[in-house]
């Protein structure tokens, strides 16, 4: 698109003006046409102008304390910073709030933004950050599984202290990933002495009363800050202490309340919105949108599996879990599940498929591919069933068969429980679904239950995450899945079926949290992964994928299929690079932050982007800084990334950056020859001991409060009952 300065009016423009639109059918009540929002076209200004989006409505009761369950989480992506992001189509962290990170040994370093303030002109410190972290022992952060102790070093750098050696690329999920800037101290240390005087509980109990609306009673750390809440939505305006608001295209970010999936897309079709960050399709219901409207599909990481009930026969038989594996064609469920979002599962192996490549060998497993009924009949019958009249039986001759229980309002789920029981009837196994709330699946009384089989975070992108979760240890209560083969001895076949092997899962994981050994690692996530394939303690169906909509008729934005959309959310984090912007909105050269970055061709979730060999990304004082894209974890468990300085006076610098990534094609993530020009307070690379601010002790432990284990990177364990899965992923998501 064109990035010269026009006063043609946009689609949503023109719609607006003739009064297009004005009540959606099945729409919001009260819902305000473009009309009623939009500035005539004369009087916007020419640099920048109003991106409007969606969130779910309604408003009532929203607030900006993320540590709350009724959090604005969508609009909250724009008034405060991620510490950092994760580009999915190269798998690896783009810094962000946080610009260095560093694991040795025991310790992780980080180091904020020089330039990052909060919109009242104080910076963001490193005793903001540590305050954040440390509240995060109310919310059951699995950070305080591993954590002993958070430490400030000087104000920009804070020091996070574990009670082991851990892989430096599991750190970064535990501690960087999915994570919002959010908390001024000023306003929630009072949280944090409750904690320590009084415990968990009180603290918890004071911190979710907490319901900050409005600017003064919380502070942005992003480019937005609130300027109005109404039940009609949230507006945002630009926040211009924000060290990239020059770069920004838009001075004001309307978030609209809707209500349902359709409504959302029938305020897209007629131009009421101009994009939406995450939205799916609804099953079986084709949408129609113009062509001007761009579909940005993202790997999300999870989907539809079946948890089968180790304790009751007859899923406790590895021939069983097998056979249903061999007969179910995933495929056929996932076309029943009636999103075209979703894609099947290629190999059961307990990972993403967007890591399946960089760390197992994927013709080890067995795929379980194209319905194999004539497989399922051989391990049946090798396991002493018989199938008569067209029922199997077991060797008693009691049915085989079993109940598939199903969240009831996840409409594909069922859709595609459905298609499962019905391939297992016609082969001949007894299957029938019960449509259940999530209250009664916590509850532990079913045979099978069609639920996630990830996380549904980044945190799921590595190895230990995603079969800690596997294997039943991620989930919302302990004992909901207890895969009996976690802590024994499981004898699975050996590459090649060359024989078999013995593998105890549990101490597997053990070492896998703790190696810096890349080989180690590969060895001992291909020994994890037979035992998923084999033994089957889930049995993942289908894959799910973020997606967003971008209607370039009303805003500029990259061409479609740029690797610049492979960060979630598009419609959030372009508008800071400026790649999202007003159309023909005219940058100010001298001002842009800058990144020359050049990316290989957008990722799918099966094929992600291939990164260079080289590990630490790291930007010298006095040099251009060069981000290289890691291939594998440093044997020195150390990664690096640090903004340029050339001091200039004591008291200040200028600093220059430019980025440049594995060369593949051809696109940048940002304009090319770009620069950044910023001048900061300098602050000192390192102190001898960690200094005091404001006479208060900066090294915080788990003592002196009681500190109940997080869930494991799985599931809220606070939170029981109908909702909680859909409470962890809004708080998880790093949109």
């Amino acid at each position: 698109m064109s990035d010269e300065f026009s006063l043609s009016p946009t689609r949503r423009q023109l719609l607006a003006s003739l009064g297009t639109g004005g009540v959606l059918a099945g729409g919001v009540a009260g819902f305000r046409t473009m009309a009623d929002v939009v500035t005539p076209i004369a009087a916007q200004s020419p640099q920048r102008g109003t991106l409007v989006g969606t969130m779910t409505g309604p408003t009532q009761g929203l607030h900006f304390n993320l540590f709350g369950t009724s959090s604005a989480d969508i609009p909250a992506a724009m008034v405060f910073d991620p510490t950092v992001k994760y580009h999915r189509g190269r798998g690896e962290f783009i810094p962000a709030a946080v610009t260095e990170w560093t694991v040795e040994g025991e310790t992780m370093t980080l180091s904020l933004r020089p330039d990052l303030v909060w919109d009242d002109g104080d910076p963001v410190t490193a005793r903001d950050l540590r305050t954040q972290l440390l509240l995060g022992k109310t919310v059951d952060d699995d950070l305080w599984e591993y954590a002993t102790a958070v430490e400030t070093l000087g104000e920009k750098r804070l020091a996070v202290h574990f009670d082991a050696s851990y892989n430096p690329d599991l750190l970064e999920r535990i501690v960087l990933g999915d994570r919002r800037l959010f908390v001024k101290h000023e306003y929630y240390e009072p949280f944090l002495e409750t904690l320590r005087a009084d415990g968990e509980i009180a603290a918890r109990e004071e911190l979710m009363a907490f319901t900050p609306t409005s600017m003064g009673e919380f502070a942005a750390s992003g480019p937005f800050t609130v300027d109005s809440i109404d039940t009609e939505g949230i507006k945002l305006e630009l926040n211009p202490t924000h060290p990239d608001s020059d770069s920004i295209g838009f001075q004001s970010y309307e978030f609209r309340a809707l209500l349902g999936t359709d409504t959302g897309f029938q305020a897209l079709e007629t131009g009421q919105v101009d994009v939406i960050a995450s939205m799916s399709t609804l099953p079986n219901q084709p949408i129609e949108l113009p062509s001007s409207v761009v579909q940005v599909r993202i790997p999300d990481y999870w989907g539809l599996g079946l948890w089968p009930n180790h304790d009751v026969e007859p899923l406790d038989d590895r021939a069983v879990r097998q056979a249903i594996a061999f007969v179910i064609d995933r495929s056929a469920v996932t076309q029943a599940s009636g999103r075209e979002t979703n894609q099947p599962v290629e190999t059961p192996s307990g990972l993403p498929a967007s890591a399946v490549a960089d760390w197992i060998a994927q013709d080890s497993l067995e795929t379980y591919v194209d319905p194999d009924n004539e497989a399922a009949t051989d391990v049946l019958s090798r396991a002493g069933y018989t199938r008569e009249d067209g029922t199997w039986t077991a060797e008693d001759g009691t049915p085989l068969g079993f109940s598939i229980s199903v969240p009831e309002f996840i409409t594909d789920f069922v859709n595609a429980t459905d298609s499962v029981a019905e391939q297992l009837r016609s082969f001949g196994i007894e299957a029938d679904v019960r449509e259940v709330t999530f209250r009664d699946i916590f509850a532990g009384d079913f045979d099978v239950v069609s639920g996630w089989w990830l996380p549904g975070s980044i945190d799921s992108t590595h190895p230990y995450v995603a079969y800690r979760f596997g294997f039943g240890m991620g989930m919302v209560q302990p004992d909901l899945l207890e895969y009996p083969g976690l802590d024994s001895t499981v004898t699975v076949p050996a590459d090649g079926n060359n024989g078999s092997i013995d593998v105890t899962p549990q101490d597997e994981l053990e070492a896998l949290a703790t190696t810096v050994d890349r080989g180690e690692a590969e060895s001992i996530v291909q020994r994890l992964a037979k035992v998923y394939n084999a033994d089957l303690p889930m049995l993942p169906l289908y894959r799910s994928q973020y997606t967003s909509f971008i209607d370039t008729s009303a805003v500029d934005a990259p061409a479609e299929g740029s690797p610049k959309f492979q960060i979630t959310w598009p419609p959030h984090w372009l508008v800071r690079t400026g790649d999202l912007h007003s159309p023909g909105w005219a940058e100010n050269e001298a001002s842009t932050p800058t990144e020359t970055v050049t990316n290989t061709p957008t990722a799918t979730d099966t094929e992600r982007e291939t990164p260079s060999a080289t590990e630490t990304e790291t930007t010298q004082p006095t040099e251009t800084a060069t981000e290289s894209s890691p291939s594998t974890p440093s044997e020195t468990a150390t990664k690096t990334v640090t903004p340029t300085a050339t001091p200039t006076d004591p008291k200040t610098a200028t600093v220059s950056e430019t980025v440049t990534n594995t060369p593949a094609t051809t696109e940048t993530d940002r304009s090319a020859t770009e620069s950044r020009t910023t001048t900061v307070t300098e602050i000192p690379t390192s102190t001898t001991d960690a200094e005091s601010e404001g006479g208060q002790n900066t090294q915080d432990s788990t003592d002196g409060a009681t500190t109940t284990n997080g869930p494991g990177f799985g599931l809220l364990s606070s939170v029981a009952g109908l909702g909680s899965y859909a409470l962890y992923r809004a708080r998880k998501r790093d949109g």
